[in-house]
């Protein structure tokens, strides 16, 4: 009698690796991939990191937003309400469920030159993400160099 594998068996193996496979795709479309958030700033120190300031340009904002592992740099958004400057810096934060963020500070910054309806601006307004408590702040940023 024949030792060699029954037929069925190998019919078996063939649906266990067609049915892991497509489990594994699926869990991978389910985990997602990156939310765009709001940026996180430092509300706590004397010298956060922003700044406005008036260059031939324009005027030129800048902003420094905090992450650990699992963030990276998003867009900056400048409207004008309400006739003023409001900036909101964005990062992107990694959705994915099977993985662990690295414990790191990651600091990306933000930059966006302010042109056209400028005249007389004397501060900007910077909307994001307290690091305190996560809260959403608008902290008024002075124009350095307005006249």
């Amino acid at each position: 009698m024949s030792r060699g594998r029954r037929p069925g068996a190998r019919w078996g193996s063939v649906m266990m690796t067609l049915l892991l496979a497509s489990g594994l795709a699926a869990c991978g479309s389910i985990t997602g991939g990156r939310e765009r958030v709001v940026g996180t700033i430092d509300t706590i120190g004397n010298d956060s990191p922003r700044a406005a300031y008036v260059t031939a340009e324009g005027i030129v904002v800048e902003v420094t937003t905090l992450g650990n592992g699992c963030y990276t740099k998003g867009e900056t958004d400048a409207r004008l309400l309400d006739g003023r400057w409001v900036i909101t810096p964005y990062d992107y934060r990694d959705t994915r469920r099977n993985i662990a963020c690295p414990d790191i500070a990651r600091m990306f910054e933000h930059r966006v030159v302010l042109q056209g309806d400028t005249e007389g601006v004397d501060r900007v307004w910077i909307r994001a993400r307290s690091i305190t408590d996560g809260g959403t702040v608008e902290l008024e940023v002075p124009v350095i160099g307005a006249s």
